[in-house]
């Protein structure tokens, strides 16, 4: 369906855990997928100490529930051998079981008809996210000229953009994704031949005390553009400069918590943006 297209995800990561214990409560979980999809969390698997599945707590489920009124999750651990375990949000059928999910079975994604073909791997452990029909694809992303795949690849590269220079994989349609550094000051990353490199004018650590009254650290880097490279471009016009995202609108901070950016195009009350 045009208008509601579907989105898979996969990664190739450690998968849901079978069981463990939340991180948070200390509750003893038996059925690690079906907790995480529920409650969100932080289950430590009892097999890898310290390592922590669902550090989205509640965000997969928040936000798969409000893109598709279906989700499928298929995944598999190192103890779960050749087996995927099945489960998933359906609005419907949720409805009909007093809003509780599902126990957690196992399914092998390789015979659901509609993604079959798209699986790129079937050895290992990881995850596959099956939202089966986006309710409202998010802005111009299906209708314009390169619909969601475009979309998702300009995002993503820009929101991940430390994962994706540190080494971590990220594909959309089969394309590799460069990372994409609004600072251009990653040599490898999108458009830097074009507009970059950018320079360091300022780069300096705050220390402040949080809520809890603990000491927290804050880096700042703000860099210039090289403007006279930029203009002498044979095709720099206004069309050039939103292709590349050099409008007023999308100046300012970019605010990156834990490696991956959260908001962008910031004033922070600092200046005033110009036309």
């Amino acid at each position: 369906n045009d208008d509601k297209p579907a989105l898979l995800i996969q990664d190739n990561g450690p998968g849901f855990p079978n069981n463990g214990v939340d991180g948070q409560t200390g509750e003893e979980v038996d059925d690690g997928l079906r907790y995480c999809l529920a409650h969100g969390g932080a289950i430590s698997s009892n097999d890898i100490e310290g390592t922590l599945i669902g550090r989205f707590h509640a965000g997969l489920t928040l936000g798969v529930s409000c893109q598709s009124p279906k989700t499928e999750v298929f995944t598999r651990s190192d103890e779960d051998g050749d087996n995927f375990r099945f489960n998933k949000i359906d609005f419907t059928d949720l409805k009909k079981n007093d809003n509780k999910l599902p126990k957690t079975t196992f399914k092998d994604p390789n015979i659901h008809g509609s993604i079959a073909n798209l699986l790129k791997w079937s050895e290992g452990t990881g995850t596959i996210i099956n939202l089966c029909e986006l309710d409202n694809p998010d802005r111009k992303s299906v209708r314009r000229k390169g619909g969601l795949n475009d979309y998702l690849k300009n995002e993503l590269s820009r929101t991940h953009r430390n994962f994706l220079t540190s080494g971590v994989e990220i594909y959309v349609d089969d394309e590799l994704l460069r990372p994409y550094d609004p600072l251009m000051l990653t040599p490898r990353g999108k458009w830097y031949d074009i507009i970059g490199p950018g320079k360091i004018i300022e780069d300096t650590t705050l220390l402040v005390e949080d809520l809890q009254e603990e000491e927290q650290r804050v880096r700042i880097k703000i860099a210039m553009m090289p403007v006279d490279k930029i203009r002498a471009n044979p095709k720099w016009n206004i069309k050039f400069m939103k292709r590349y995202d050099l409008t007023p609108e999308r100046q300012g901070f970019s605010l990156i918590r834990n490696g991956r950016e959260i908001a962008s195009g910031e004033s922070m009350g600092l200046f005033t943006k110009h036309s």
